[in-house]
């Protein structure tokens, strides 16, 4: 095989290659075999956290799972493959001939499999979104069917503690007034320690209610109740739902853009072998009628 049947056969390949690539894409949907998976339960520990720990709780256990892991390696992957689309491009501008094309087609399949990998990327973050959807839902039905989480979170907590302190009071008077008779007539060394130990209560229950492991969720600065907070992670995780969906659509158009390239590329490639120039389309026909009547005229 000589170097002009090598040439015209290596464009044909490369003609056929892009050509494929504009039927590969229809739609940039990915399927699994295999999904990596996170599958967090509705457990009573979660049901008991407060409000504004609950998300974070949910939060570290998807890290930790095989889905995390997935939608990280993957991203890890657009990362480079975005690189090596700016690195492609910038090299054909530069290159000519066949080189050129060789490189335009590297481009278009990067940008191919560039696409593959952001729509495997956005189906695992719409299982996750899925999941933490069925997750909320159905910590709020637990938390409806048991009656709970419908006040702050603290309600209980200080009313236990107010329940205690009143039977501390109630013990300690019984006791100043069996060993020292009615109280406020004398300060006796019970009474002394008695108020000591009651600031020391109050101290300490302050404490309790501003640790931040016992703050409310707050929607617009107002403390609201657990299952309210739930309801509004949910809609939260129904928005980016909604977002995901949209970002499906740009995919969409961006592989119906590399499918042009790609047909303006085989046709590129099928002129070259023509030996067709499309700047000769711009040019007058030197054998038009026209072109020759000054022939006749001398």
């Amino acid at each position: 095989m000589n170097s002009s049947h090598k040439k015209h056969f290596r464009q044909a390949v490369l003609c056929g290659a892009a050509l494929a690539i504009f039927i590969g894409f229809g739609s940039p949907a990915i399927t699994f075999a295999d999904v990596p998976n996170w599958s967090p339960k509705a457990s009573e520990r979660l049901v008991k956290l407060p409000g504004n720990y609950l998300k974070k709780a949910i939060d570290r256990d998807f890290a930790g799972s095989e889905l995390a892991g997935a939608i990280n390696d993957i991203g890890s992957q657009v990362n480079l493959k975005k690189q090596s689309i700016k690195d492609l491009e910038e090299a054909a501008e530069m290159a000519d001939g066949d080189v050129r094309i060789e490189l335009r087609h590297q481009h278009l399949a990067e940008k191919q499999e560039f696409i593959k990998l952001m729509g495997e990327r956005q189906d695992l973050q719409r299982k996750q979104v899925q999941t933490r959807i069925t997750l909320y839902k159905r910590l709020l039905n637990k938390l409806q069917r048991e009656n709970r989480g419908t006040d702050p979170e603290t309600q209980q907590l200080v009313q236990q503690q107010e329940e205690a302190r009143q039977r501390f009071e109630t013990v300690a008077d019984q006791l100043d007034l069996e060993l020292f008779g009615e109280p406020g007539v004398k300060q006796s060394k019970y009474s002394v320690e008695y108020a000591k130990n009651y600031a020391a209560i109050q101290q300490l229950s302050a404490a309790i209610n501003s640790h931040p492991m016992n703050q409310q969720p707050e929607m617009n600065g107002e403390p609201i109740s657990k299952q309210d907070y739930l309801r509004q992670l949910i809609q939260t995780a129904e928005s980016e739902k909604a977002l995901l969906d949209q970002q499906d659509s740009i995919l969409g158009y961006m592989a119906k853009l590399v499918a042009l390239d790609a047909l303006a590329l085989a046709e590129d490639v099928q002129d070259e072998q023509l030996g067709f120039d499309p700047d000769d389309e711009e040019q007058e026909d030197p054998l038009a009628v026209a072109n020759n009547v000054d022939l006749f005229l001398n």
